[in-house]
């Protein structure tokens, strides 16, 4: 069990992603999902863990996205934030303050030295930092890199989380 400021968040719910998925809630880490599934699969995530507070962020958020009606998201739980130019500093504040087990970033990202800096602040604040990309980046610094496939997660490189 995970403590967090008072709610109890398991590391096993019976909502989890099933272990095939191979995708659960790991603080600390920096996780790239990428692929046309990507922020289906990042809501699937978040709906596993109804208690965990979590921030969302996108350089051009709509205001309710399609691949996450679906899911039984806790809406009270998920701040959504339209970053546009701002994202960037938007993610790195977000992470900082330590308040989201759960950051979900969709906009650009990539420079070396950003993602190490992204890797340090999620290791620092225990925040787990969902990268969603379109196409796969080859970056060391990411802790896992999974691609949808046929709306199933497939680990391309990294550890398994």
């Amino acid at each position: 069990m995970l403590a967090l400021d008072g709610m109890l968040l398991s590391s096993a719910p019976a909502s989890a992603p099933s272990e095939e998925d191979g995708l659960r809630f790991s603080p600390g880490n920096l996780v790239e999902i990428s692929g046309p599934d990507a922020r289906r699969q990042a809501a699937r995530l978040l709906a596993a863990y109804p208690g965990c507070p979590a921030a969302w962020i996108e350089a051009s958020l709509e205001p309710f996205p399609d691949e996450l009606r679906r899911f039984r998201l806790n809406w009270d739980k998920i701040l959504f934030v339209d970053g546009q130019k701002d994202a960037a500093w938007a993610l790195s504040a977000f992470i900082r303050s330590g308040d989201f087990p759960f950051v979900v970033y969709y906009a650009t990202y990539g420079r070396d030295r950003e993602l190490r800096k992204l890797r340090r602040l999620a290791k620092a604040t225990n925040t787990m930092v969902l990268l969603l990309r379109d196409d796969p980046l080859p970056a060391w610094q990411i802790h896992s890199q999974y691609r949808t496939h046929h709306g199933k997660l497939e680990l391309v490189r990294g550890k398994k989380i």
